[in-house]
């Protein structure tokens, strides 16, 4: 039952676990900026627990769903900690699964969860937490999410250089769309590396990709778009040099350096106007993946940053984090005081207010810039 981070290397764009220390430069007070609305340990008992920690979904009235990797099903949390449910279970038949990876709430009806073994989307019941069909699906997944009636997934494509995938609610693909970044047209065998997260708002979507620094902006459907890079604080950053040696020559030691940047993990609007991305910084020691997350806040209305807040969670084994609204959470697992696994919510409420804003591009104390770190505007992409 217990939970350890994945030992391969080329699953680290999907799970990595842990830490490097954190600098004291910032661009705001973390405990100001991060408020802990509470601590809320899951009441695990022998046959319902949570394994080891795959992805997590945030429902209605604050329920959790967790992919439990080793019995290949979801756990449904409530609010308090109370396993309500749970989804699936290992195999390969009607509503069984074999590798669970993603997770979408749609609504308050339906759960859809993407089987990269089985390369299929299998939908239960939110009503009933019934099975009710599958469909092809023909992506890996990591970020799945509905909009204006399609089911939108990353997937990239070096011939169309497109990120994401857009599908009818019945699995039928209905056209691809999105940047790639510049690192990945330039090394498309660089394929491990392209975990991505993202957000739909209007017409818009916005994305973070792991081989980028930046925040990209697209209309729905286009293939080209708008770029923002973003300062590096406290974290890794992403440099294209470690790349470089990991292509021109993929030995263990380059292999290990490559893993020296941040990892994008979450990216949603926490108020009309200002997007919260979250990231982490893998290490690879002994084997198992240790890291450290951050979020940054971005004022698209006035152009401005507040980067690298740390966020204050264990490093290994890898915690999960995502937004709701205004909210960040972070399921966590760790040994308790008698030694016995536990897996833990904890909710921090996010106040921009309190960040020592930054304007996209400035050079100050509090930032420490890329050789290329300003707003700008790049075509990408047919």
């Amino acid at each position: 039952m217990m939970r350890h981070a994945r030992a391969c290397f080329l699953a680290l764009v999907l799970t990595a676990c842990g830490g490097k220390g954190a600098s004291s430069r910032s661009g705001g007070s973390d405990k100001q900026v991060l408020r802990l609305i509470d601590s809320v340990r899951v009441r695990e008992t022998e046959a319902l627990f949570v394994g080891r920690l795959g992805d997590v979904a945030v429902g209605r009235d604050g329920h959790l769903f967790l992919v439990d990797l080793p019995e290949s099903r979801v756990v449904e949390v409530a609010r308090g900690g109370e396993i309500v449910r749970t989804f699936g279970k290992k195999g390969r038949g009607p509503g069984e699964l074999d590798a669970p990876d993603a997770l979408l709430v749609d609504g308050d009806s339906i759960l859809i969860v993407s089987d990269r073994g089985q390369r299929i989307l299998s939908r239960f019941s939110l009503r009933t937490g019934a099975f009710t069909h599958t469909v092809p699906f023909i992506t890996t997944s990591s970020k799945m999410r509905m909009a204006a009636g399609e089911l939108l997934a990353t997937q990239f494509d070096e011939k169309s250089s497109t990120s994401l995938l857009a599908f009818s609610r019945t699995g039928e693909p209905a056209g691809a769309e999105g940047v790639t970044p510049a690192l990945g047209l330039k090394y498309p065998q660089l394929q491990n590396f392209r975990t991505a997260a993202f957000t739909v708002k209007d017409s818009d979507v916005f994305a973070a990709v792991e081989l980028s620094q930046s925040l990209f902006r697209w209309k729905r459907g286009a293939r080209t778009g708008q770029e923002i890079v973003l300062p590096v604080v406290r974290r890794h950053g992403v440099s294209s040099a470690i790349f470089e040696r990991l292509v021109g020559n993929p030995s263990p030691e380059n292999a290990k350096a490559a893993l020296d940047h941040s990892v994008p993990s979450a990216l949603e609007f926490i108020a009309p106007d200002v997007l919260g991305l979250v990231t982490f910084d893998p290490v690879l020691a002994s084997q198992s993946f240790t890291g450290i997350h951050y979020l940054t806040l971005v004022d698209l209305a006035k152009n401005q940053v507040c980067a690298d807040i740390l966020v204050p969670a264990i490093r290994d084994p890898l915690p999960r984090a995502r937004l709701s609204a205004d909210t960040l959470i972070v399921v966590q697992q760790a040994a308790d005081a008698g030694g016995q696994p536990a897996t833990s919510v904890l909710r921090f409420h996010i106040s921009p207010a309190a960040c020592a804003w930054a304007p996209l591009g400035a050079k100050g104390p509090s930032l420490q810039q890329n050789p290329i770190n300003h707003f700008i505007h790049n075509s990408y992409g047919s």
